[in-house]
């Protein structure tokens, strides 16, 4: 998140890394790593201030292509706390080890639930499975799904009826009758969002200046 951290990590030969000053990246900040990589990293504060920017940054760097992985420091907060406490090749294993976003995605879902109530761990996999049909093409999907009840001990045959019914709800998967088996369609198109009162009366404004 910060210059600090940056340095810290660069005076022990790991120069590869940019901070974002502070916990928004934005899309300006993520054309810029484009132009370096395709892959990312992402190392915010472990505290909640820092797993929730984690997670605004994700589907940022998805939808940029990045291929995006999440480090874990506990119990460290930062960079520059790990490291003089724990050294640079345990920080370099930590980077080595970094979880894939999706998988922490849904690991850190799950810390609102108690898998011990079944209406509790019903509800944490009804929110899997919202997020496993975000995935527009049938491979990726079902290779996150797999991985997803693998890790989480979830049925996979439950998991994948719930995905399926949830996306023919939203009209994004289809079942191929005998097959049993997802497709992508076509999704509809979003409404167009109305503009506010003070964009128009901004463009209108800006009518009469042009012209007069």
């Amino acid at each position: 998140e910060g210059v600090m951290d940056v340095i810290a990590l660069d005076r022990v030969g790991i120069e590869n890394v940019v901070a974002t000053l502070g916990t928004a990246c934005t899309k300006e900040q993520i054309r810029l790593m484009q132009s370096a990589t395709h892959n990312v990293t992402v190392c915010y504060d472990s505290d909640e201030a820092g797993v929730k920017a984690a997670l605004r940054a994700i589907p940022i760097l998805k939808e940029a292509g990045l291929s995006t992985k999440v480090i874990n420091m506990r119990p460290y907060k930062d960079p520059d706390e790990f490291i003089k406490a724990m050294g640079a090749e345990a920080f370099q294993e930590r980077i080595d080890n970094a979880e894939n976003s999706f998988m922490y995605e849904i690991g850190t879902m799950l810390r609102n639930y108690d898998r011990g109530d079944p209406e509790s761990e019903t509800a944490f996999e009804r929110e899997v499975a919202a997020k496993l049909v975000t995935f527009k093409e049938k491979l990726e999907r079902d290779n996150y799904l797999k991985a997803v009840c693998r890790q989480f001990m979830i049925p996979e045959d439950g998991m994948r009826q719930m995905v399926s019914r949830l996306g023919n709800q939203k009209g994004i998967i289809s079942r191929n009758a005998g097959a049993g088996t997802m497709q992508p369609t076509v999704e509809r198109k979003p409404k167009k969002k109305r503009e506010d009162g003070l964009r128009q009366a901004e463009k209108m404004l800006l009518t009469w200046i042009i012209s007069d």
